[in-house]
């Protein structure tokens, strides 16, 4: 063989590994795990967190934590979750957020497993429901019970890290799901979340152009009991008047209000969301319908006073991702203008059927 021939099968050769190793880079650095680097961050009770490693053994105590977790690819290190009745029961899809994730499916197959524990209800868990799995960390929201807890947890010398539990903007999804992202190591997964998110709602909110100008007023009645209005901070309130509603009827407060409040302000639209049993909704929807003061409400005459069931109710009031079928299921109530025809009644088994028009794939 001549030189220059061993010259070139040289530079061949290096070229390839050369052009390898940039494969491998761009490879590792285009999956789906991103940017592995572990941040220091501040929760929201001003503990400073620093992991030196992923920690193997994660406990979420409420379910918002929970999802968040799971979608940063984080399933199987969760040991411990909340017990409450019915908080895992979600979609495994997010119309308009197109990948993969791993809750509820996941979650709910480790928990029949065994290998993930149900620790406790989200406000009554107690410190020895958490510290008999032998815990790294213990994720859970801020609230005043919680953090005399976390000093507990602390003096155990269990790492926590406390989230923000407001319930009156989306920011506070995109928030906690980034500081959950720096801490575990998953900053480019958090993100990937939040974008898609943010272009789902901007899909929403555009197809709403022009729609605008409703009053729209949303309450809640527990087991067919008494109505409350919630105030203007609400988090269903805000995300109306984000669509280009008004919310005239809701005040700086809670309370439980009648026929007369609702003829007063004659609201466009009512929507009742409801946190009893599907006879309780109906049994709450036919009294109403009976009552002749509801019968001079505008919204009534016009088929304009919507109940939804409880997962309903649900999926537009928590932040987590799942908000946006919450928010497609209140713009497609509202706005008759998107084409889709909502029953007065909107139960879990349909729900879905109402806002798929949020898939853009």
């Amino acid at each position: 063989m001549q030189p220059n021939s061993v010259k070139i099968i040289v530079v061949i050769v290096a070229i390839a590994v050369i052009a390898s190793g940039v494969a491998v880079y761009l490879a590792d650095n285009n999956n789906d795990k991103g940017d592995k680097r572990l941040y220091e961050v501040t929760d929201l009770a001003g503990n400073k967190i620093k992991f030196d490693s992923v920690p193997e053994r994660i406990i979420t105590l409420n379910a918002l934590t929970t999802e968040a977790m799971c979608e940063l690819g984080l399933t199987s290190n969760i040991v411990g979750v909340t017990s409450d009745a019915g908080v895992h029961d979600v979609t495994n899809f997010i119309y308009g957020m197109d990948f993969d994730i791993e809750y509820p499916d996941q979650l709910k197959a480790q928990i029949k497993s065994g290998k993930t524990a149900l620790v406790g209800p989200v406000v009554s868990w107690t410190t020895d429901q958490v510290m008999i799995h032998n815990p790294d960390v213990v994720i859970f929201q801020n609230s005043a019970d919680n953090l005399n807890k976390m000093r507990l947890l602390q003096d155990m010398g269990v790492t926590c890290i406390v989230t923000n539990n407001t319930y009156d903007s989306v920011n506070v999804i995109y928030d906690n799901m980034e500081l959950l992202g720096k801490a575990f190591g998953k900053s480019d997964r958090a993100q990937l979340f939040n974008n898609s998110m943010k272009e789902a709602l901007e899909h929403i909110y555009t197809t709403c152009k022009g729609f605008e100008g409703k009053d729209v007023i949303t309450c809640n009645s527990s087991s067919g009991g008494p109505i409350y209005a919630y105030s203007h901070g609400l988090l269903r309130h805000a995300i109306l008047r984000e669509m280009g509603c008004t919310t005239n009827m809701a005040g700086a407060a809670t309370g439980i209000v009648t026929a007369e409040n609702f003829l007063e302000y004659q609201p466009d639209v009512i929507i009742i969301g409801t946190f009893g049993s599907i006879e309780s909704v109906v049994a709450l929807k036919n009294k109403m319908e009976s009552d002749p003061l509801w019968a001079e409400v505008k919204a009534m005459q016009n088929g304009e006073v919507y109940f939804t069931d409880y997962p309903c109710t649900q999926t537009s009031s928590y932040t987590s991702h799942h908000l946006v079928h919450g928010i497609a299921l209140l713009a497609t109530i509202v706005f008759d203008d998107i084409g889709i025809n909502v029953p007065q009644l909107v139960e879990e088994k349909d729900y879905l059927n109402y806002i798929s028009w949020v898939d853009q794939t």
